[in-house]
């Protein structure tokens, strides 16, 4: 058996993966993403 799916534009090398009591885990590293502005509060009385 076997399954297939796109990830987008990550290095293969990057991609760290474990078998362990029957389980696939797949890791993939984020892309880098534009930072976010920081968020501000207003108090309002």
């Amino acid at each position: 058996m076997s399954r297939s799916f796109y990830v987008g534009d990550i290095e293969p090398e990057s991609i760290k993966c474990k078998y362990e009591d029957g389980v696939l885990t797949l890791e993939f590293p984020k892309e880098n993403q534009p930072k976010l502005p920081e968020s501000h509060s207003i108090t309002i009385e």
